[in-house]
């Protein structure tokens, strides 16, 4: 995928920041461009269920 792939659909045809055209474009890749999806190397990331109990969590 090109860079021109991923901002040819967006209607933006300049930036004001380099910052603003990386965030554009990161923020347009679609998801193949995710490594592992929901990943989270601090710990255990539970979806949908109570919050752990504060005697587990570790700092």
């Amino acid at each position: 995928m090109t860079i021109r792939d991923v901002l040819e659909p967006i209607e933006e045809e300049s930036y004001l920041t380099s910052d603003a055209l990386y965030t554009t474009i990161i923020g347009n890749l679609d998801e193949t461009f995710i490594g592992r999806k929901y990943y989270d190397d601090r710990g255990r990331t539970t979806f949908g269920t109570a919050a752990d109990d504060e005697s587990t969590v570790s700092f």
